[in-house]
């Protein structure tokens, strides 16, 4: 007798709630992130891209509910494999492609200003947005197509091999895999993941390059160096995971959901929590630039080379508004 298994009952539940836990944080901070867009604390880290994030950030939690959603079919599976993969996927290039986008456009403004360049734009970084998350949708989009032309493996579950036997009755527990080594989504899971390296090593540049920016509000270097060496670690635990631990029903479900959680909350908490501290601390924006604007302070807490008027207008112009900041 041969019994599909999936992952325990109990695993199921815990990993449901925590995943309804981060849905109604991420829709807290964007409603906050809503009401108080017109607060200079917001508007200097453009709301638009701040929904962005959120919006990620919800579709890696739902890739959770259907990733591990019950069921031995293997209709239900087919459709598990393909979906599944492009929620956490595409979620996590949106959230990680405005990080890139934010990082870039302080990159501009603090980096030799001058009063030729050219100022970056929320169309500008829309562009880099979806340049970066268009390019994994063209990787999964293969994927897919590769996994909707391979069966799903059954395969022994070697966390319970054997169940009990009769006098005539032997019980074989199996579990479902979306693929075999060797076969074309395979590769593919591969190539989405050097990809997705390749992305955390510009991350890594653009947090070295303005690590000296020190306007809170705009600087996400520490942020993203410290999502980037979270997201690094995750990415290999998944990549591990994906290739190796497949038959571990359980052991796979705790470490790959319970990664895509840690990474979404991770996430949301680095990006919106100090936003919400500074609003609470400072609504009227007021102590945003006031390091910049003691002369003596300057060089100190900016660490910059430039006209500081220049820098002024590129920091005017981050919410393609008529806002102009103090200093």
């Amino acid at each position: 007798m041969i019994v599909v298994q999936g992952p325990h009952k109990a695993l199921v539940v815990v990993y449901y709630i925590l995943a309804v836990c981060g849905i109604i944080g991420s829709i807290i901070f964007l409603i906050l992130n809503f009401l108080y867009r017109n607060t200079k604390v917001i508007c200097l880290t453009t709301p638009l891209l701040s929904y962005i994030i959120t919006s990620g950030a919800l579709l890696m939690y739902l890739s959770v509910f259907l990733g591990l959603l019950p069921s031995t079919k293997k209709a239900v599976i087919r459709m598990q494999c393909n979906i599944h993969v492009w929620l956490y996927g595409v979620g996590y290039l949106l959230v990680y492609g405005t990080l890139l986008a934010k990082m870039w456009r302080v990159y501009q403004i603090f980096h030799n200003p001058n009063s030729n360049k050219t100022i970056l734009k929320t169309w500008h970084l829309m562009c880099v947005v979806f340049s970066v998350t268009g390019v994994g949708v063209l990787l999964i989009l293969a994927r897919s197509v590769a996994q909707a032309l391979t069966d799903p493996d059954l395969v022994t579950n070697k966390e319970n091999p054997e169940g009990a036997t009769g006098s005539d009755i032997q019980k074989f527990n199996k579990v479902w895999q979306c693929y075999g080594s060797g076969s074309a989504p395979f590769y593919l899971d591969l190539v989405i993941f050097v990809y997705l390296g390749l992305l955390q090593v510009v991350g890594i540049i653009l947090a070295f390059q303005t690590r000296k920016v020190k306007i809170p509000i705009l600087n996400d270097s520490k942020s993203v160096t410290a999502l980037i060496y979270i997201s690094s670690i995750v990415l290999v635990v998944i990549v591990l995971i994906s290739f190796i631990l497949n038959e571990y029903v359980n052991v796979r479900a705790v470490m790959f959901y319970g990664g895509i959680i840690l990474l979404a909350t991770i996430f949301l908490a680095l990006i919106f929590i100090p936003k919400v501290i500074s609003l609470h601390r400072d609504p009227a924006g007021n102590e945003i630039f006031s390091d910049i604007d003691d002369p003596s302070k300057r060089a100190e807490k900016c660490e910059i080379k430039g006209n500081h008027n220049n820098i002024a207008v590129g920091l005017a112009e981050l919410t393609d508004s008529e806002m102009v900041p103090s200093g």
